[in-house]
């Protein structure tokens, strides 16, 4: 029997701006209204860009 391959994806996103997202989204207050407003906020904060399906893959 051939047991499919585990193919594991490094996280492009830092720990500290990881913890730093999941901060704003746990506060009512200082929470995101949108992806576009969390990846600028990235943008901001780390001064890099991440695509769309980057940030949408962590939280969903």
């Amino acid at each position: 029997m051939l047991l499919p391959k585990i193919q594991t994806r490094r996280c492009l996103i830092s720990k500290q701006v990881h913890e730093g997202l999941l901060e704003r989204l746990e506060d009512p207050k200082k929470g995101f209204h949108s992806y576009v407003q969390a990846i600028e906020w990235e943008k901001q904060t780390s001064g890099k860009t991440y695509k769309y399906n980057t940030l949408r893959e962590l939280y969903d």
